[in-house]
């Protein structure tokens, strides 16, 4: 499981939560956590563990966000078993409490009323915080697990009436999660004075409205009878409302007025609308439903950030599935004093089992490799029904395939030339022109997968190097260098200097700050 900050950090910028029916008043809160904030709190997620239920907000992501199903499955998986764990140790109620006198790590600390002195140690494994560091305080039938500077702070001084908090949290009532903002007095200064204009990509204008009119915020979120959410924002007046209100306008109007944002939105003066909250008073009002369309545009919006967040996590596990394989080539390597040959062969040279089944000693896949016959060959009636346990360091996390297709997407070239040609294996010393500009395995499109038992390099071609490579993220595609490196090479690199990067002794000078650079792209 992730560090479960992770998925608490995910509630409250994705705000994708969930059903509720069972209503928090806030004098209840209060006399809960009330002893347990300070006066530079500025923010609280709570989280009812009862009726906590992610999984309407995620299809609903699926659903307007194409590519993002194996992410949010995942997410969705890990969080249910958050959930039910806490369930299991008595947790009814969770709260995650920020402050700026944590800065800048401005990680929260976590109270949790009710919780058995039994189930204590168990929760504090299960938040994933360290125990040198953390430490838990009960009082009063609650429990706080928090730094222990935070716990002394919080324990030193008489805890503030943090009335404007309690009533946020009565705005939103009726959800398994909320989130409520408060800004302590001194913050609304800073900003004031850090930041008297907003930058123009949000609106510009002046901040001082906001920093001085706001007084807190609250966000609701519900499943039932059909998915919203509430945002209530109270200021000084309706004069500041309305000033707000404007700017809030000008700022959705210049995110939704971006190329790649208005693309994906059809009609960005109506979302901007939509998107926009009412005056009410001194408060502002923003209902996000699916009868008016609102929430469809806030999702439609936001998805260009979160496909943009996925691909970038898709990249750094593509990058890091190929800085194991190279690892494991290089175990390999110190094993048997070569690299594995693109594949086995029986005494006849008849081709067996692909190199990919080699390396799973060195992966840690070794009661896999115990299943292999080896010495039958990679398609025989066996060997084949092992093709669906493909492990998925062999598969690129934005290839289409599943997994269970048993089809990898990272490949040896091979050739003469190359470090995998055909029927001979190569060691480090044959690498003639150095392990930090040769290429040794490399990242194709979905059409030149193969199953991965197959013993089955990609065909090196001079004249066209980069066939085969790419399709997986936008603008080029991974390779791991012989030292065991990784980058990530554009689809525009010059042909002669990718050739000479998958040649091992052509006596090619290729300068990787040069040839490898933005400019020379």
């Amino acid at each position: 499981m992730l560090p479960t900050m992770v998925y608490l950090n995910a509630l409250v910028v994705a705000g994708v939560l969930a059903i509720g029916t069972h209503a928090q008043q806030a004098p209840t809160v209060a006399g809960r956590l009330g002893p347990f904030l300070d006066q530079q709190t500025f923010a609280i997620l709570r989280v009812d563990v009862r009726t906590f239920d992610p999984q309407p907000w995620l299809d609903y992501l699926t659903e307007l966000i194409p590519g993002s199903e194996r992410e949010v499955s995942d997410f969705g998986r890990a969080m249910q078993s958050f959930r039910a764990q806490l369930r299991n140790h008595g947790v009814n109620e969770l709260y995650a409490v920020f402050s700026l006198g944590d800065y800048p790590s401005l990680h929260p600390y976590y109270v949790i009323p009710g919780l058995p002195a039994d189930s204590v140690e168990d929760v504090r494994k299960l938040l994933a915080v360290r125990p040198q560091v953390w430490q838990v305080w009960s009082h009063d039938g609650t429990t706080v697990i928090a730094p222990l500077t935070v716990i002394g702070r919080i324990r030193r001084f008489q805890p503030p009436p943090r009335a404007e908090l309690w009533e946020a949290f009565g705005a939103v009532p009726g959800c398994p999660l909320q989130i409520v903002v408060s800004l302590p007095p001194y913050a609304r200064k800073v900003i004031d004075e850090l930041m008297p204009e907003f930058p123009q990509e949000f609106g510009g204008g002046a901040s001082k409205t906001l920093a001085r009119g706001f007084r807190w915020a609250a966000f609701g979120f519900y499943a039932a009878p059909q998915r919203r959410i509430r945002l209530v924002i109270q200021v000084a007046d309706e004069e500041a409302a309305t000033v707000i209100s404007r700017q809030w306008k000008q700022a959705v109007a210049a995110y939704l007025s971006r190329a790649e944002v208005a693309r994906r939105v059809p009609n960005p003066a109506q979302a901007a609308e939509l998107l926009t909250p009412k005056v009410n008073g001194s408060q502002l009002l923003l209902d996000l439903r699916e009868q008016d369309g609102s929430l469809r545009a806030l999702v439609t919006a936001v998805s260009v950030p979160i496909e943009a967040a996925i691909e970038r996590a898709r990249r750094a596990e593509s990058a890091n599935n190929l800085k194991q394989l190279a690892l494991a080539m290089h175990n390999y390597h110190a094993h048997h004093k070569t690299f594995p040959p693109v594949g086995s062969q029986d005494a006849q040279g008849r081709p067996l089992l692909s190199w990919r089944v080699h390396l799973l000693p060195y992966l840690g896949y070794s009661e896999l490799y115990r299943q292999f016959r080896l010495d039958e060959p990679w398609d025989s009636p066996h060997n084949r029904k092992l093709i669906p346990k493909m492990p998925e360091v062999f598969r690129c996390p934005a290839s289409r395939l599943p997994t269970s297709s048993g089809m990898a997407t990272y490949r040896v070239v091979s050739g003469d030339e190359t470090v995998f040609p055909p029927g001979k294996p190569i060691s480090l010393r044959d690498i003639l022109d150095g392990t930090t500009t040769t290429i040794l395995l490399v990242e194709v499109d979905d059409a030149h997968a193969v199953p991965w038992t197959k013993p089955e390099g990609l065909p090196f071609d001079p004249q066209h190097p980069a066939r085969g490579l790419g399709g997986q993220f936008k603008g080029g595609f991974h390779v791991a260098f012989c030292d065991g490196s990784v980058r990530f090479l554009v689809e525009t690199i010059d042909p002669r200097v990718l050739r000479a990067l998958f040649t091992r002794d052509g006596r090619e000078i290729v300068r990787l700050d040069r040839d490898l650079s933005p400019r020379s792209r």
